[in-house]
């Protein structure tokens, strides 16, 4: 048996191919995908580049799986259910007999941060989010709709918060600091036309600006008084979407993952957003994340086949998977 779990986002598309045993065979990078970020086709073309590159990492021909699942960004209806489906249905590696399941790509984290299991995660990296299943099968999800939102929590949000502090800094609307000036050199911000034109450039651009995010960290992480009140924005708003997931399902004392580089990055953000959620249930058990959230996507797969999600299982997972990345 064959398993391919697809990750798609506003960032790049990757693809894993797996056994029935859980052993990693290959895995696949390609472009940006997502029905929210880049036109159809190009999300098409992203996805069969990564499938491809998968089996070419894998050193095995192009040949029909047992399952193919995929989770991407902007994925929100019923018809952009159909039309993945049908992107899924003419890869080379379908056949009739192949499963294919499409969803958003919130399904991937939280399978990938809990290794299957029911709870709920905080997504902070890019875009953020908080998504949450139970044992009943409901779910609930808050927060990431998209940067033009806001996406606070998110690296974007982060990025945005530290360009609007740059601009109140050079303008001397508040006192500078180190952060400030920081900033202020590397926006190239001289005199006023240089603003106009930073935050045409950074505000089209969603992946430039949530760039911006280590540098809010890294003052914050040594004290910096501004950089911290972004980061404790930003966190209380992350907090708040885990605090309704959980409100709203069945789940009382279940794991929270935290998925994302954002969430995981060792420091002020991830201490405080830990601390913030302990705040409504001190019983919750916050962990990082287990997999990344390709591997969710084939953990997703394997249930499909009626796999049971063992410990032996993910352990193999593991295994494979770390050789894999250390080619």
């Amino acid at each position: 048996m064959y398993i391919i779990g697809i990750d798609g986002g506003g960032t790049k598309t990757m693809a894993t191919l797996l056994n029935e045993k859980g052993e990693v065979l290959g895995i696949g990078n390609a472009a940006a995908s997502g029905l929210n970020t880049v036109m159809l086709h190009v999300t098409r073309n992203h996805i069969f580049d990564a499938v491809e590159n998968a089996f070419e990492d894998a050193g095995i021909a192009m040949c029909p799986v047992d399952v193919i699942y995929a989770g991407l960004g902007g994925l929100v209806t019923k018809e952009h259910q159909e039309i993945v489906n049908h992107m899924l249905s003419v890869l080379p590696c379908y056949e009739p007999t192949t499963i294919i399941h499409s969803t958003n790509d919130v399904n991937n984290a939280l399978s990938a941060g809990l290794g299957g299991d029911y709870g709920v995660c905080a997504i902070a990296s890019t875009q953020a989010a908080a998504y949450g299943k139970d044992h009943k099968h409901n779910q609930h999800r808050c927060g990431g709709y998209g940067f033009k939102e806001g996406d606070a929590g998110s690296a974007y949000a982060l990025g945005r918060d530290a360009i609007k502090h740059a601009v109140r800094a050079f303008d001397k609307r508040i006192e500078k600091t180190p952060f400030s000036s920081y900033l202020i050199e590397e926006l190239k911000l001289d005199e006023m036309v240089d603003v106009m034109e930073m935050m045409e450039v950074y505000y089209n651009d969603r992946l430039k600006t949530a760039n911006l995010a280590p540098v809010v960290t890294r003052f914050a992480n040594i004290g910096d008084k501004h950089a911290l009140d972004i980061v404790h924005k930003n966190v209380y708003e992350l907090s708040e979407c885990v605090k309704a997931v959980y409100e709203n399902l069945d789940i009382q004392d279940s794991k929270c993952a935290l998925v994302g580089s954002l969430a995981n990055a060792p420091g002020v953000f991830r201490t405080e957003l830990i601390a913030k959620i302990k705040e409504f249930n001190p019983n919750i058990e916050v962990v990082s994340w287990e997999f990344i959230p390709v591997i969710g996507a084939a953990l997703e797969g394997f249930k499909l086949l009626n796999i049971k999600i063992t410990n032996e299982l993910k352990e193999t997972i593991k295994s494979t998977y770390a050789l894999k990345v250390k080619k």
